[in-house]
C-alpha cells in the first residue's frame, strides 16, 4: 500500500513536469527558433528539457 505522503510526492512531481512541459512548448512557440538550435527547433525536445527542469526544481524545492 503507498502511503499519502508518497502519493502527495508523485503528483507533486507530476505537476512540475506538467507545467515544465508546458512551459517548454509555450517557449518553443513564441521564441523558438526554426533552424540550427539544439533544443528549441523541435518542440517534443524542448518539453523534454523543461519537464526535466521542473523535475528539478520539484526536487530542490522539497521539504
Amino acid at each position: 500500500m503507498i502511503k499519502t505522503k508518497n502519493i502527495k510526492r508523485i503528483i507533486r512531481l507530476l505537476i512540475y513536469v506538467l507545467i515544465g512541459a508546458i512551459v517548454g512548448y509555450l517557449y518553443y512557440k513564441f521564441y523558438g527558433c526554426t533552424t540550427n538550435c539544439a533544443i528549441t527547433s523541435n518542440p517534443v525536445k524542448t518539453m523534454m528539457y523543461t519537464s526535466v527542469m521542473g523535475v528539478l526544481l520539484s526536487i530542490a524545492t522539497e521539504k
